[in-house]
Formats: C-alpha cells, structure tokens, sequence
C-alpha cells in the first residue's frame, strides 16, 4: 500500500514539522498528506494514524481549525476525521486539545469546513456517549 510506503519512508515528521510552516499554501497541502496518509484501512494503514499522532500532529491540527486561512481549517478537519476513525486514543488527544469545541464551532461556518467539521464529530460520537455528551456541551444542538 502506497500510504504505508510513504510513511515508512520517514514522511511523517517532516509533514508534521510543516503544519507550523508560516506560508498557508505549505500549511495547507501538509494538512492534505497527513490526511491522505491518515485514511483508514484496517489491514494496511492503521499504523499511519498512531505514528502521525505519535509524531505530534493531533494537537497541531486542532490548532490549525482556527487557523485563518479556510482551506487549512477545513483540511485539519478533514484530517482530524480519518485520525479519529475506530481510534480511541486519537479521540482522547483530540478531546484533551479541546478539539469538540472547536469542530462545533466550524459547524457554524457552513460550506466544506462545517462538512469535515461534521464527520470527524461523527467518527468521534460513533462508539462513545462520553463524546456524544461532549458535543452537545458544546452546543452543537443549539439553534
């Protein structure tokens, strides 16, 4: 599988490394290989989701939802939906960043940021009332 072979060439860390980058256009296409990298496939990848989070990128990504740029808010969402699929410890980090607030709050934006927004809360809610619960404190219900 491709995505194995990437990361095994070491791309991992240095695409993390980027998500600090100051240019947006460098932001926002390492955004989009981590989330390609990260897409889940239980036979092959799931290995790619625990070394990008190892790697430190849960935390850089949650950030990166606030970022001003629209295009790296919606690729860290969208990232942060295939990190989270079927994975409990990547939920954790993604809770402990005080994620949920902010995928709630792009929620409110509408167009392709609120779309990601939205899947990767329902990657989170699929097996867990605690995140289920999480989002509703965050207001994902109000009117």
């Amino acid at each position: 599988d491709t995505q194995v072979e990437i990361a095994q060439a070491g791309a991992i860390g240095p695409l993390v490394k980027l998500l600090r980058d100051g240019a947006p256009d460098v932001r926002a296409q390492a955004v989009g290989a981590l989330g390609n990298l990260a897409v889940y496939n239980a036979e092959t990848n799931r290995g790619n989701q625990v070394a990008i989070a190892e790697a430190g990128a849960i935390p850089m990504l949650v950030s990166s939802l606030a970022d001003k740029a629209p295009i790296i808010r919606e690729g860290a969402a969208g990232t942060l939906r295939n990190l989270v699929l079927r994975h409990e410890a990547n939920q954790a980090q993604v809770v402990e960043a005080g994620g949920i607030d902010k995928l709630v709050g792009l929620l409110r934006t509408g167009g392709p940021e609120a779309a990601e927004a939205s899947g990767a809360l329902r990657n989170m809610m699929a097996d867990s009332a605690s995140h289920q619960a999480a989002v509703l404190r965050a207001g994902a219900l109000e009117p």
